[in-house]
């Protein structure tokens, strides 16, 4: 019974308090017509229904001027304060699929690409051809790593600070197995030769851009946090141009592309 009472939203009860203290307020002159076995206990039910509908507004606005007010000050600052590395956080593995997929020529970068979407630009991709163009991708996937911790590790002391479901995505984002993968895929040069390690890549790399995508959500949901705007992300391999274009509406990136 409590389990089901506490699934109701507290603005129902407030406004069943209001309907309550307002009928009996407004019904308490009037002389008791239907009693019960000799008694006419309505004028006690109505006090306890009255002062129990008070008492929950009464609870209602001291919650809201004492805790929700300087709550919601608190973590507006806290999103505007981090704002930048949470939005560098969630999007580092779009920047990372987007380069995998220009491998192979124009692409389009999305959230919702597929683990063979991106295994496929691993196994077309000209090696030989990128290496006389001096493409570097695993050089690429390192940097974008390497500033990944770096924001993550300036995150860490408010870690706690932000609402429940925004700080298990990023630990969630944080924890992902590509971070413990990219730096065997750097130090072994034969990427372009081993098929296991480019599936394995886009495994890890399609598992990252999910993670992402959640994240995406639980920032897109908070009523704290500022609005998504639209950015510019432009990766440059064998001459294709990737522009990333965020739609906060529709939860995920969409890219156009231009040669």
């Amino acid at each position: 019974m409590l389990t089901w009472l506490s699934r109701i939203p507290p603005k129902v009860w407030l406004l069943l308090s209001i309907l309550v203290a307002v009928m009996i307020t407004a019904l308490s002159d009037i002389e008791e017509s239907i009693g019960l076995w000799g008694f006419y206990p309505g004028h006690e039910v109505g006090t306890f229904l009255s002062e129990l509908a008070f008492a929950f507004l009464g609870a209602y606005i001291f919650n809201w001027i004492i805790v929700e007010v300087p709550k919601e000050r608190a973590l507006r600052g806290y999103y505007k304060a981090a704002w930048n590395s949470l939005d560098d956080l969630a999007r580092t593995p779009a920047h990372m699929v987007a380069h995998v997929l220009a491998l192979t020529g124009p692409a389009v970068a999305r959230y919702d690409v597929s683990e063979e979407e991106i295994h496929k630009s691993l196994r077309e991709a000209d090696w030989d051809l990128l290496a006389r163009e001096n493409v570097d991708i695993q050089g690429r996937l390192a940097g974008m790593e390497s500033r990944f911790q770096e924001k993550y590790r300036g995150l860490v002391p408010i870690l706690n600070s932000f609402e429940p479901a925004v700080s298990v995505a990023i630990a969630d984002l944080a924890a992902a197995r590509i971070h413990d993968y990219v730096p065997g895929v750097i130090q072994n040069k034969d990427l372009k030769t081993l098929p296991h390690l480019q599936r394995l890549l886009a495994r890890r790399l399609h598992e990252y851009l999910e993670s992402s995508r959640v994240m995406l959500k639980a920032l897109e949901e908070s009523k704290y946090t500022p609005p998504l705007k639209p950015f510019h992300y432009k990766v440059s391999v064998k001459a294709v141009e990737i522009t990333l274009t965020p739609k906060k509406e529709e939860g995920v990136t969409t890219a156009e592309t231009s040669t």
